[in-house]
């Protein structure tokens, strides 16, 4: 709808040469850039009463870089600091996204590796199309996994958790609803811990995944995914009828053991220590469809 304030304001950004546009009711407050073209959903946005009744002075600080004068101001190159802070957030999305793609590629391997190991999948003997359907079926597990934790990031499920935990917030207050991602702190700290205990004996883990809505197995509703633009749709097929896919029947019937799928989901969670260090969990907010799409893409070019 073209009369839409956000319709509007993106119509003037086209029009001009501003750069950058605010648009708030007094209580949300959103920042445009005329750099991210026709998309209507491509906006910073602060529920500012909200982040004031949290007492968070940290979550103000953004408030108050982002909003005021000064930042809009041009420096003596031509930029100002929404412009350099745009184009570092550019540079990080570049890297997150090539990280996740790497990542991605381990992770598809350890979910094969899962379904055959899982004993009771019986995979012992597969024939070049058994193999077919066995990379398909992790291609399709894989993307739902990555789909999941963008949705849950960017707040598109009803109990994706409030954030990260502080350094030195306590761990007596509310518990973190079930969700990947606190599936994935669970693993995360398994994982870092001196003895795993996870084995692809055991299907535990797509139990849990399943019973916390995440879309990996035959409870999955395509409708409850953000939008990617996967030309074939494949990874969404559900609820198989008697005449779909093999790897839809394949899915209804098969299992990741648990070691390998908390391998994949670690992977898939994480990104590599540098230098020894811990592991820092991948931001997915920053991903959107286009990008989760070219990952996927990018994977259908990798055979096991």
């Amino acid at each position: 709808d073209a009369e839409t304030p956000c319709s509007r304001i993106r119509a003037a950004l086209r029009e001009s040469s501003v750069e950058w546009a605010v648009l708030t009711n007094g209580r949300r407050w959103r920042l445009y850039t005329g750099r991210t073209g026709h998309r209507l959903d491509a906006y910073y946005e602060i529920d500012l009463p909200t982040m004031l009744g949290t007492g968070d002075l940290e979550a103000f600080k953004y408030f108050y870089l982002f909003f005021r004068r000064d930042a809009f101001r041009d420096d003596a190159e031509g930029d100002c600091l929404l412009d350099d802070h745009y184009d570092r957030s550019a540079e990080f999305t570049r890297e997150m996204g090539a990280t996740l793609e790497e990542n991605a590629t381990d992770a598809l391997e350890s979910l094969a590796r899962g379904f055959r190991r899982y004993p009771g999948n019986d995979l012992d003997d597969l024939s070049t199309d058994d193999l077919d359907v066995l990379y398909d079926a992790s291609l399709v597990v894989l993307v739902r996994l990555l789909i999941a934790f963008a949705a849950e990031r960017r707040g598109r499920r009803s109990t994706e958790p409030s954030g990260e935990r502080r350094d030195g917030e306590s761990d007596t207050g509310p518990a973190e609803p079930a969700t990947l991602r606190s599936i994935a702190r669970s693993i995360a700290a398994e994982f870092d811990g001196s003895n795993p205990s996870y084995s692809d004996r055991a299907v535990d883990l797509w139990s849990r995944l399943e019973e916390v809505g995440s879309p990996i197995g035959r409870r999955s509703r395509s409708d409850e995914l953000p939008s990617v633009p996967i030309a074939n749709g494949r990874p969404f097929r559900t609820d198989p009828a008697g005449d779909d896919s093999p790897v839809a029947r394949f899915l209804e019937t098969h299992r990741v053991g648990d070691a390998s799928l908390a391998t994949a989901i670690d992977l898939l969670a994480r990104r590599r220590a540098d230098g020894g260090g811990s592991k820092p969990f991948i931001d997915y907010s920053p991903l959107d469809g286009r990008r989760l799409g070219e990952i996927y893409e990018g994977l259908l070019e990798y055979r096991l």
